[in-house]
């Protein structure tokens, strides 16, 4: 699992900062990667639970992850190159 999350984390931090123009860059990763980890890194624990309770499925935390990773996949397939684009705006 370790090495799955290394590769995870070598690439999103780079692939967020790059979504955003340089003059905002920092306020909008910082804002946009630690809601989204409080939103749905905090309510995992207690949404998994539920469902293994109400479904009586042991299996909901990696059926979880397989649509957190499809849903990724959907919004990463839609992300522009902008490796040739100037740093500053004009």
């Amino acid at each position: 699992m370790a090495i799955v999350f290394a590769g995870h984390t070598a690439v999103i931090h780079i692939l967020i900062v790059e979504l955003f123009p340089t003059r905002v860059r920092y306020s909008a990763y910082g804002l946009g990667y630690n809601i989204s980890s409080a939103l749905f890194g905090g309510t995992a624990p207690l949404l998994m639970t539920w469902l293994i309770s109400s479904t009586g499925n042991i299996y909901m935390p990696a059926f979880y992850a397989v649509v957190t990773a499809l849903g990724t996949l959907a919004a990463v397939s839609t992300v522009k190159d902008r490796a040739h684009e100037p740093l500053r705006d004009a």
